[in-house]
């Protein structure tokens, strides 16, 4: 980060295409709620901050067709630093007490995670 993937930029948490992530039911993430659907997973990291993009648009090459009028949420977390590296960008998805969750994206010595909720 801050290299390869630049700081204060959109990246599409991924590679070439954007990631994207469906929710069959209507859920709730960082206080908003998120309508049943399918959308792209976007971040601006930057060095003490990330930003989280939830955009309409999920199917595009890179960034190359984002546009901050199609999203859905944006919010900040912070990043943590890893002890151990992560090689693969790797996202997790994992149930933390019925009906929530968390989302969280590694690589190398970088984690972000968020919290949802079934609505």
């Amino acid at each position: 980060f801050g290299g390869l993937v630049a700081y204060g930029e959109v990246w599409v948490t991924g590679a070439h295409k954007a990631t994207s992530i469906q929710f069959d039911k209507p859920v709730s993430i960082n206080g908003n709620e998120i309508p049943a659907g399918k959308y792209g997973i976007f971040t601006i990291p930057g060095e003490n901050e990330w930003t989280i993009i939830l955009n309409e648009n999920w199917d595009m090459h890179l960034a190359d067709d984002y546009s901050q009028e199609k999203d859905i949420l944006r919010f900040t977390v912070t990043p943590k630093e890893l002890d151990q590296p992560v090689e693969s960008l790797t996202y997790f998805v994992q149930e933390t007490a019925p009906g929530m969750g968390e989302i969280t994206v590694s690589w190398n010595t970088t984690q972000i995670k968020f919290d949802f909720k079934n609505s």
